[in-house]
């Protein structure tokens, strides 16, 4: 399963939205917690992420990294933001392996919910300099979209909203959410408000000048 041009997109275009509103009173807000998987959690710093043993040889690579492995040509673009975004201080990660017969490194799947998923995160630098996980974006075939939400149920809890194709989990965080779409693709988001709300900032503020 390789979407990465589709699904990178998407993730792009998420990232220059703002956060949704918790709509919760502030007395009524359970504690806040971030909607992470085992190995990667929005919010903390790709350095991090970087300890991760990751099988087979696979390793996270950026698109800012100062030595890039030989990337396959059809790779390549998933690496890549738009302009405004790099200037903001965006990145875009994902984990590769080696391809032994052309000498190259491809993008490699992990698993969700013991399903195989495509996986990217979109990385942002903090006011500090430390570049963090603003959000991780998953793809797996619909078929899969009922386990997923059943997985995410069970560690963050009933979602806020849930139809057929669409589970939101939410509080001033972070998000998290499933969505199955008439391509026949489910995508997973998991977002941290306050860097996703910083991208955006920045970029809104870049405009202006």
């Amino acid at each position: 399963m390789r979407r990465i041009a589709a699904s990178v997109a998407l993730c792009l275009a998420f990232a220059t939205e703002a956060p949704a509103a918790d709509d919760k009173p502030a007395d009524a807000r359970t504690p806040e917690k971030a909607y992470g998987l085992d190995f990667v959690i929005p919010g903390m710093t790709v350095a991090q992420l970087r300890t991760t043993r990751f099988p087979g040889g696979l390793r996270l690579v950026c698109g800012t990294d100062r030595e890039l492995p030989q990337i396959d040509p059809a790779d390549k673009p998933a690496l890549t933001v738009p302009e405004e975004m790099a200037k903001a201080g965006a990145d875009h990660c994902a984990v590769f392996g080696p391809e032994p017969k052309h000498k190259t490194f491809q993008i490699q799947q992990t698993k969700l919910a013991g399903n195989p998923a495509d996986f990217w995160i979109l990385a942002v630098v903090d006011d500090f300099g430390a570049q963090r996980v603003a959000q991780v974006l998953m793809a797996q075939p619909n078929t899969n979209f009922a386990d997923t939400v059943d997985y995410f149920s069970q560690r963050f809890g009933t979602p806020q909203q849930r139809t057929t194709t669409t589970a939101h989990w939410k509080n001033g965080r972070g998000e998290a959410m499933v969505n199955a779409t008439s391509s026949g693709e489910t995508r997973i988001f998991l977002v941290d408000n306050h860097l996703q709300a910083l991208l955006t900032e920045r970029i809104s503020q870049a405009k202006k000048k």
